[in-house]
């Protein structure tokens, strides 16, 4: 039983030290959860992904757009890059519109290129999007990644040391508890021995 709980501590010490950096996806179904945010522009950040996607439902004028800002408390240097992995439009009813800077890029049935394409640095991305009739059989799927294009060297430093920091700090834990238990497992096996040998002799 001892060793049962041992184990699962050691198991719980790995996967929080593997665990820390792992990334997420966002997802925005218009026009589902996008009402009311093109106001307050969202801050992303390198370990999400932000997916957006649509499957052929009417979208009122407070539900078409929203804002993602490519900054954080940091001072590295940011870009959205925007990839659309899939757009399906077979009545030409929807129309996808991306504002960053002074540059505004259409997509609909009649975008031939679909790659991948980031917006300058440290900027404001609008994603808007308005549907005509015949959308009902319309659907895509767009995916935004914070990317960091200039790494501060002070964060570098900063963010090396955590990152080093919780690799040192799990792994010692691992070592601690795992020389706990044994040392319990073993002193409770002596102890078992000694009485053991008593009762015999």
């Amino acid at each position: 039983m001892e060793m049962k709980i041992c184990i699962s501590l050691i198991l719980l010490m790995i996967g929080l030290v593997s665990t820390t950096n792992i990334s997420s996806n966002v997802t925005y179904l218009f026009p589902d959860n996008t009402c009311y945010l093109s106001s307050k522009p969202s801050h992303t950040n390198t370990s999400s992904l932000y997916v957006f996607g649509y499957n052929g439902r009417p979208i009122s004028e407070d539900c078409q757009t929203i804002s993602l800002h490519s900054a954080d408390a940091t001072l590295d240097k940011y870009r959205l890059c925007i990839t659309p992995e899939s757009f399906i439009d077979p009545n030409c009813s929807v129309t996808v519109e991306f504002r960053f800077s002074d540059t505004v890029m259409v997509f609909n049935c009649n975008t031939s290129e679909l790659d991948t394409f980031c917006t300058n640095e440290e900027t404001e991305l609008t994603i808007k999007t308005m549907v005509v009739e015949g959308y009902q059989n319309a659907n895509f799927t767009i995916t935004v990644q914070n990317a960091i294009s200039e790494i501060h060297t002070e964060n570098f430093v900063t963010d090396s040391g955590r990152i080093v920091g919780i690799a040192v700090g799990g792994t010692v834990g691992v070592i601690v508890i795992g020389l706990v238990c044994f040392i319990y497992i073993r002193g409770k096996n002596s102890r078992n021995d000694y009485a053991y040998h008593s009762s015999n002799s």
